[in-house]
């Protein structure tokens, strides 16, 4: 049988409850401040949804220096940031 992520998943962590876990990360975000964290889930939403149009005119002209290419990585490197902020928006 193949390794399955989502089964994975799916499975009670031992000692607690799925709900209990998920009251838990909800209460952690509620502390962490609520609104605060909402509204930096939007925005790394909606990073990660523009940022790959900035790709579009560094590659049209091409990498000529080596600032290009930081440039080109730091985008990609906030890219993921954006990602991993933005991966909870509007889950409900």
């Amino acid at each position: 049988m193949r390794w399955n992520p989502r089964r994975v998943l799916r499975q009670d962590v031992p000692g607690q409850s799925r709900d209990g876990l998920a009251e838990a990360l909800s209460g952690l975000a509620t502390a962490a401040g609520g609104p605060a964290v909402a509204a930096v889930e939007t925005v790394g939403f909606w990073a990660a949804v523009l940022l790959p149009l900035t790709y579009v005119p560094l590659l049209l002209t091409g990498l000529s220096s080596q600032q290009d290419a930081m440039l080109l990585a730091a985008l990609v490197v906030l890219h993921l940031l954006a990602l991993s902020a933005g991966h909870t928006h509007n889950r409900d």
